[in-house]
């Protein structure tokens, strides 16, 4: 993917990301001068990047909409990292200072951003998924400790998924109670 392309991905993203093209209340105005400027820069024919996004849409609408918090953060922090790499790659790609300058600065506030709200327990969460993922299911060993492990990890999960769904049973009759009295 050429300098261009990942750029005006970039671009695209951060108005969906970052709620830009709703508010510009959350992208400080530095911040959107120097990804205007990096867009001027990069992108010379913008209808080259048409076609399917980094990001698809329905991944930044779950964001919103069907994911668990914990889960959009998750979610976010690992865009945020994409971004970061994307940034650092693009760097580059470019001869000019300035445009070097506002590359850095864009990096550091995304950075920042990641750091501020989405760091906390993502990176541990993270690495347990890349251990789980990791996992050599084809080996007979790990198949029998799996299946020796399996009563607990089976209890803890149903666990897990009766507070889930008692929390939202709760949720929906506190919303139906207010509906009756409203």
């Amino acid at each position: 993917m050429s300098s261009w392309h990942t750029l005006a991905l970039f671009c695209g993203v951060c108005f969906v990301s970052f709620g830009w093209a709703n508010s510009s209340d959350y992208v400080p105005k530095n911040m959107a001068e120097n990804i205007k400027k990096l867009s001027d820069h990069f992108i010379k024919n913008p209808k080259a990047l048409y076609g399917k996004p980094v990001f698809p849409v329905k991944m930044l609408t779950d964001l919103d909409s069907k994911l668990e918090e914990s889960e959009q953060k998750l979610l976010m922090s690992e865009i945020l990292d994409v971004y970061l790499s994307l940034l650092s790659k693009l760097m580059n790609h470019t001869e000019d200072e300035d445009i070097k300058s506002s590359i850095d600065e864009v990096r550091l506030k995304v950075q920042d951003l990641r750091n501020k709200h989405f760091q906390h327990h993502e990176h541990a969460l993270k690495r347990h998924l890349q251990d789980l993922w990791a996992v050599k299911t084809n080996d007979l060993t790990v198949q029998k400790k799996a299946l020796y492990e399996l009563k607990d990890v089976y209890e803890k999960a149903a666990r897990l998924g009766n507070r889930i769904w008692e929390k939202k049973d709760r949720r929906r009759r506190r919303r139906q109670i207010r509906r009756m009295q409203g």
